[in-house]
């Protein structure tokens, strides 16, 4: 018995460096995709863009606010959505198993979450 355990403590620990390896030869890829990506949504931010073949090409005004948006979320400048931090109340069905006694009319229950009390109820 001990040697299987030995082997499988092998196995796992060879799994784990070729893992690591997959996960550092990944990342050397993506980093040097950096350059291009940041590019296109250089490109893409702009009002038009030159393609290959030399035809000029409009962007589309929402696709532009979307590529601005992204620079600027991944820059730091996260924009806040209007509303972002105000409390939410969903409606529910509560089947009516669940009901306490006396609540056998009511069919729906609200929960309300407020972002400002870390969700709390």
């Amino acid at each position: 018995m001990a040697l299987k355990a030995k082997a499988k403590a092998l196995f796992k620990e060879e799994e784990r460096a070729l893992r690591q390896l997959k996960r550092t030869e990944n990342i050397t890829k993506l980093n040097s995709l950096v350059p291009a990506a940041v590019a296109a949504l250089e490109e893409v931010v702009g009002p038009s863009f030159e393609r290959e073949d030399g035809t000029v090409v409009e962007n589309d005004q929402k696709v532009c606010v979307k590529a601005a948006k992204e620079i600027l979320n991944r820059s730091g400048y996260k924009t806040q959505e209007k509303n972002e931090g105000q409390p939410i109340s969903i409606s529910m069905y509560v089947p009516r198993h669940m009901r306490k006694p006396g609540e056998g009319h009511l069919e729906t229950t609200t929960i309300t979450i407020d972002p400002k009390k870390d969700g709390e109820e």
